[in-house]
């Protein structure tokens, strides 16, 4: 989970850092518009790949925290009634 989110970060801030050194250099207007439309730009190639594969490993990652969790709660829920 860490390596997804490691590489969805960087990817994400080394976008931002372009966007913003085609704003500074006049590239690119500083219109909001102007940057969602930079923003939202589609990557292709294997780097699309990875960023899909990062996104997928955080998704699933985060669901089996979420179950985890519950079912901890159901544990100790189960502890308290049995102790209590």
């Amino acid at each position: 989970m860490c390596a997804g989110l490691y590489f969805f970060m960087t990817k994400t801030l080394e976008r931002t850092l372009q966007i913003v050194d085609e704003i500074q250099s006049g590239a690119a207007p500083l219109d909001s518009a102007e940057v969602s439309a930079l923003l939202l730009e589609q990557r292709t190639g294997a780097e699309a790949q990875l960023l899909n594969a990062a996104t997928a490993v955080l998704i699933i990652a985060w669901l089996i925290s979420i179950a985890d969790s519950y079912r901890i709660g159901r544990v100790q829920d189960e502890d308290a009634e049995v102790g209590g």
